[in-house]
């Protein structure tokens, strides 16, 4: 448990469920931020959240950059080791501080212009301070519908999967739907899907999956991304050289250096013409 850890968490101005989530990995945190490998159901307890909000919440905290995952397993138990940022959770809590006293200041000044509607108190001028703005990185919702699904399965079959798989962590249940996708697209198809996948979600639960058919599927998943980023990339060069070319700048030299070619063919003709 950091107190110290706590305290600069209390200063943030999150959104409220995030801010107990990461307020219970800081209490299972040293000062450090390190051994820190509380279960999602003891954090969703002490936040007063379910445990799928609470998956989605420490998500968002490492997309955010306020925790990372150091390993995936406590021991035998398949128990996610966190590391909070202790730097930013400084950072963060010095400047919520330092907003606050900002927020002060300004209650103080508004309070002292219903006194004095000119604004003037004593000779001095009201002072206005802007209070500090929520930050915008936690914004985003996650839900399981946000995942990769497998195309070949039905609207039912999706029902069922989600139930199965909501209190995994996402990362985890991303790699079950990969899985998923692998096992549906090979040869040997799961008879029974519910069956195959509550086993499945056995052996994440239990430690012992190790993904296989969804590796090629994460794989490509992977190089797709990849090719459509090369590809705005190559359409961003291209749109920016586009741009280039089309500068008043550019457009000027260019014409220039044609009127100039154009002289000297005329001032060769001449000349041959005088020959």
């Amino acid at each position: 448990m950091s107190n110290l850890l706590m305290g600069q968490v209390f200063q943030l101005d999150l959104e409220p469920s995030i801010k107990l989530v990461l307020m219970g990995l800081a209490d299972a945190a040293d000062d450090r931020g390190g051994s820190c490998f509380p279960a999602v159901a003891t954090i969703a307890r002490k936040a007063s959240i379910s445990e799928r909000q609470a998956q989605r919440n420490l998500k968002l905290l490492r997309e955010a950059g306020w925790c990372y995952i150091e390993s995936h397993k406590n021991g035998g138990r398949c128990t996610r080791r966190y590391r909070l940022n202790v730097g930013k959770l400084r950072e963060k809590s010095d400047d919520a501080m330092r907003g606050d006293k900002l927020s002060s200041l300004k209650a103080s000044n508004e309070r002292r212009h219903e006194r004095h509607p000119s604004g003037d108190v004593s000779g001095t001028a009201a002072v206005t301070c802007a209070p500090p703005e929520l930050p915008a990185e936690l914004s985003v919702k996650i839900t399981t519908r946000d995942l990769v699904w497998p195309q070949a399965l039905e609207e039912g079959q999706v029902v069922v999967v989600e139930r199965l798989i909501s209190e995994q962590e996402l990362d985890d249940q991303q790699q079950l739907l990969d899985e998923l996708a692998g096992a549906l697209a090979s040869t040997n198809q799961p008879r029974r899907l519910a069956s195959w996948m509550r086993a499945l979600v056995g052996r994440v639960q239990g430690g012992t999956f190790v993904p296989d058919l969804g590796l090629a599927v994460a794989t490509a998943r992977a190089r797709r991304a990849q090719e459509k980023a090369e590809q705005q990339q190559r359409m961003e060069e291209r749109r920016r050289e586009e741009e280039r070319r089309n500068a008043p700048e550019v457009r000027a030299r260019s014409e220039e250096s044609r009127k100039n070619a154009m002289n000297e063919i005329s001032k060769q003709l001449r000349r041959n013409n005088d020959n």
